[in-house]
């Protein structure tokens, strides 16, 4: 791309059909290691409704929540705000608009070979925010007040400011997406899922993006990227990826097909894979593996790799990311520990040994699902598959038990109402036996009276 060796940045839109598939994820560990490469990278939350980027960088903000940050909405508000002197030649910075650039904040942190990476927000985070998006006229910024000139000469000045400009766009089909996927982008990385109403969404916006750049003289590139793969339906998935590359194939230009697997870990917390994944044990199945071939797509000239951290860097940043307890002698804490250290050893042994008596028992696996994973291991390719094999370990007992679990409620079932009638059963037994006497005595005929008038015979003698 030009930001690679041209003056003027380039501007790279992350787009998404529907929500949920690791779009922002994505575009937060793409700019990463772009910075840490060396590169001068801006990120802007487009995603006006759904506002959520800074929230991967929280531990490098001044203001982390971004309660008191403007943003592109307020931008977009001061742009409609009439300029003074109208007919002077030339204006002074205060007779205008802000500039968009005017509104990125900088990140905190050592990045390698002067690298910088800068945010600009949705905006203003506060109880105002939801308001001023949805009263916002974008039809009338446009149709009034030149919205697309203005939002144009923005992009010039990021372009001179930056060599890499990430847009994360709202999803689906609106003004605003139109804005970042039609108006601005040199690239558009278009994230979406395996499933049928993602891929065929997506290739039909893509496909109405490319004919409109194409009619303008503007071409873009596009870079299709499959998110959050679940490999354990392997008939399923080898279905699915057929169908997505038939659809995919009009905007692939290279046969290498860009996959990110899906890690549950990463679905709980707003959280970049360098701080996560094993640095110096690396494989094909990590996250940021994926996110190092995504990122090399914006640069194909570039080796992307991510720089090995410092453990204690690594670590310090990763308590400020999760939210786990604080105080380091808290009794939550050291029970949590203790937990990790148990999940460790095992886990371990099962890579050494994988037996049964090696997994996780159900206690630690119902644990486990309370508190965040050991970091340890967690970003380990094969720790996905100790888990599961842990979980299908418990399934398979709970079914063998099962029908022990059936006999031993019938017989205390039978015990229990044994114990319960007891009594009742002796006092019928009591009554029983004198009635039943009586009535046989009675059948028997020993009490039956005579009838009156009745001789008993006799015989006559000849």
């Amino acid at each position: 791309m030009s930001a690679a060796s041209g003056t003027s940045g380039s501007v790279v839109t992350f787009y998404s059909y529907k929500g949920g598939t690791g779009r922002t994820m994505a575009l937060a560990n793409a700019g990463w290691l772009l910075a840490d490469m060396g590169y001068r990278v801006c990120l802007v939350d487009w995603d006006l409704e759904a506002p959520g980027l800074h929230r991967y960088f929280s531990p490098f903000l001044v203001d982390p929540r971004l309660e008191s940050t403007p943003g592109v909405i307020d931008f977009a508000w001061r742009a409609t705000e009439p300029c003074a002197k109208d007919d002077s030649p030339v204006r002074s910075r205060e007779d205008r608009p802000d500039r968009l650039v005017d509104y990125a904040v900088s990140l905190s942190f050592p990045f390698a070979a002067a690298g910088s990476l800068d945010l600009i927000g949705a905006g203003r985070q506060d109880d105002t925010y939801g308001q001023r998006v949805t009263s916002f006229d974008w039809d009338d910024f446009y149709a009034r007040l030149s919205g697309g000139v203005v939002l144009e000469r923005a992009m010039r000045e990021l372009r001179d400011e930056y060599q890499f400009i990430l847009i994360d766009s709202r999803t689906g089909v609106s003004d605003t997406s139109g804005i970042c996927t039609i108006q601005f982008p040199d690239a558009l990385v278009a994230c979406y899922t395996l499933n049928r109403q993602s891929i065929e969404g997506v290739a039909n916006v893509l496909g109405r993006i490319v004919d409109q750049r194409n009619a303008g003289s503007r071409p873009v590139d596009v870079i299709p990227v499959e998110m959050r793969v679940e490999t354990s339906e392997k008939e399923r998935l080898d279905v699915a990826r057929r169908e997505s590359r038939d659809c995919m194939a009009r905007f692939r230009k290279t046969s290498h097909v860009l996959e990110v697997p899906y890690w549950p870990f990463y679905a709980f917390e707003e959280v970049l894979a360098p701080f996560f994944d094993d640095l110096e044990h690396r494989s094909e199945l990590q996250l940021l593996t994926a996110m190092e071939h995504v990122t090399n797509a914006l640069v194909p000239d570039r080796n992307v790799r991510a720089r090995v951290l410092e453990p204690e860097l690594q670590q310090k940043y990763a308590r400020q990311f999760l939210y786990e307890p604080e105080a380091e002698g808290s009794e939550v804490q050291a029970r949590v520990e203790r937990l990790h250290d148990e999940v460790v050893v095992l886990f371990e042994k099962w890579l050494e040994q994988p037996r049964a008596r090696n997994l996780l028992s159900p206690r630690l696996l119902d644990q486990l699902k309370l508190v965040t994973p050991p970091r340890r291991v967690s970003t380990r390719p094969e720790y996905a598959d100790f888990i599961r094999a842990s979980e299908r370990n418990q399934q398979f007992a709970q079914r063998a038990v099962a029908p022990l679990t059936v006999l031993s409620t019938v017989i205390g079932g039978f015990v229990g109402a044994l114990f319960t009638f007891t009594p009742l059963a002796l006092l019928l037994l009591l009554l029983y036996v004198p009635l039943f006497g009586v009535w046989m005595i009675v059948r028997s005929g020993i009490a039956r009276p005579r009838t009156r008038g009745a001789r008993m015979p006799f015989h006559t003698s000849t």
